[in-house]
């Protein structure tokens, strides 16, 4: 979890009236169950941060991922849910409106509802919830106002990148004598081979660290990524 990156949901500025911590300890002094386990009361209560912040203010995704919109979910009142890589899960409650519907994929930073007073509540605020694998956890650690991209890696000093105006014809580098695989992505699945005495079109190409890979069209039709450089060889060149 220690790569995790969240943008704020609201304005970073927004005043927080319950932290995480302290939703736990009213959870601990009401006996209600606050991670998955023996619950004897069969009452959950799952902590995270709480906004208060004016109804109909924009509530943004903080991670990618896809969309659940509850019209009424308990306590929850109007909600959105996302659903995201890794186990991650993201609840944003008591909204007044959502602006995504259930299926949508969305980016981190996208506005996805509007905050409320919905469900129970007792003034407007955006109730923000963070689960990994089911259980809940503070996301105030990881909150970013935003990602910093990451640098282009530099093409690698014993390869040039050509420039992809229009397709280009590659070979396999002379230095290969067995045939190269096609794949679905860089690093994906085999869809067929580039062998010696072939010669096709490359249309794009893409850093992958410092490996280079080519978007390429076999003679069958089939398109996939080649690698054209790859742990400090080249394999494919431009056909003389």
């Amino acid at each position: 979890m220690s790569e995790l990156k969240l943008l704020y949901p609201v304005p970073k500025t927004s005043w927080v009236t319950q932290t995480f911590d302290e939703h736990v300890q009213r959870a601990k002094q009401n006996g209600w169950c606050w991670t998955p386990g023996n619950c004897p009361q069969g009452v959950w209560y799952y902590g995270g941060i709480d906004y208060g912040v004016p109804t109909g203010t924009e509530v943004r995704a903080p991670l990618p991922g896809m969309i659940e919109a509850q019209t009424q979910s308990g306590g929850y009142g109007k909600n959105i849910r996302i659903s995201a890589s890794g186990g991650y899960y993201c609840v944003l409650a008591h909204l007044s409106s959502h602006l995504k519907k259930t299926g949508d994929i969305v980016k981190a930073g996208e506005v996805v509802g509007l905050s409320g007073n919905t469900g129970n509540s007792t003034g407007s605020h955006l109730h923000f919830e963070m689960r990994f694998n089911g259980v809940p956890f503070d996301p105030f650690p990881y909150l970013v106002e935003s990602y910093e991209p990451a640098p282009a890696p530099p093409p690698p000093a014993e390869f040039e990148l050509p420039e992809f105006e229009k397709p280009i014809w590659v070979q396999l580098s002379s230095a290969v004598t067995s045939w190269l695989n096609v794949r679905t992505k860089p690093n994906g699945l085999d869809v067929g081979d580039i062998r010696p005495g072939d010669k096709i079109y490359a249309y794009d190409c893409v850093m992958d660290g410092q490996n280079v890979w080519y978007l390429v069209l076999l003679p069958n039709g089939v398109a996939g990524w080649a690698a054209a450089y790859f742990k400090g060889e080249t394999w494919l060149e431009i056909a003389k």
